[in-house]
């Protein structure tokens, strides 16, 4: 039965292996035969990024970042407020109401590394753009005032962090850490029951999986896209460094916390 499996194994390799080269072929052909081999990929997408942010880099970051403010805003104030009204309940009431409370909380987080994100995208694309602009000059203030701005916004970014776990803490205080510590992460994980770290392993368990498949998929697609647009292999290298960062990390503290289990 074991054997079937390998062999079977062995020839859905294969099958994949000459279907691959068979797709590469067709590819590089057509590729050929409609002039893509005369495109070069990454200086359409320079010269894309160059019109789009050269033209609208600061107004798009400024959008981004007054979106983001409004959503942010909005959630922090809202479970701010479920937060106040779980004062006087009961204790079965509470409960109840502390698991939607730590939805809306986890919620606000998410929220606020998207946000960070998207807005270190904005700016670091508008900076890219204005330094190699032929009028620096001119940007040179729009720069500035955008590189305080993102900057202000990291600090509001973690102060509401800080809030928002603070919240939690005071709801129940059996949740150690602050946010501004360096060892938080520790001391949170250390503060949580072992339902809670069963369901945080699990939840990390399935980013790894779900990280080595679309590191994976990215890998090949750039690797076809660099040999037909000419894209550069500098992305197709850091994602595979990131991919043996990916298995050799996960591989390195699975031992640890095997070797810290009890014999």
């Amino acid at each position: 039965m074991k054997m079937k499996k390998i062999i079977k194994f062995i020839f859905i390799m294969f099958g994949l292996l000459i279907l691959g080269g068979i797709v590469g072929f067709l590819l590089a052909m057509g590729s050929y035969s409609i002039g893509f081999s005369e495109l070069n990929g990454r200086e359409f997408l320079e010269n894309l990024l160059f019109k789009f942010f050269g033209g609208f880099g600061a107004y798009l970051f400024f959008g981004v970042l007054i979106l983001c403010l409004i959503i942010i805003l909005s959630l922090y104030f809202n479970t701010r407020k479920k937060a106040e009204k779980m004062m006087n309940l009961d204790d079965d009431d509470y409960e109840i109401e502390f698991k939607k409370f730590n939805k809306k909380a986890t919620l606000s987080m998410v929220t606020l590394t998207i946000s960070d994100i998207l807005l270190w995208i904005c700016f670091i694309a508008f900076v890219y753009t204005s330094i190699f602009d032929e009028n620096t000059q001119r940007k040179l203030m729009d720069l500035i005032f955008t590189a305080f701005t993102f900057f202000a916004f990291q600090i509001f970014n973690v102060l509401i962090q800080r809030s928002i776990v603070n919240l939690l803490k005071k709801l129940d205080p059996r949740y150690k850490g602050d946010v501004l510590d360096k060892s938080f992460h520790k001391h949170w994980m250390d503060s949580l029951d072992e339902y809670e770290k069963i369901h945080v392993y699990k939840a990390g368990f399935k980013t790894y999986s779900l990280m080595s498949i679309l590191l994976t998929a990215l890998v090949l697609i750039l690797s076809i896209l660099t040999v037909l647009l000419q894209m550069g292999l500098f992305t197709v290298i850091l994602l595979s460094l990131l991919r043996i960062f990916l298995f050799v990390s996960y591989a390195y503290y699975a031992k640890e916390e095997e070797s810290e289990q009890p014999i």
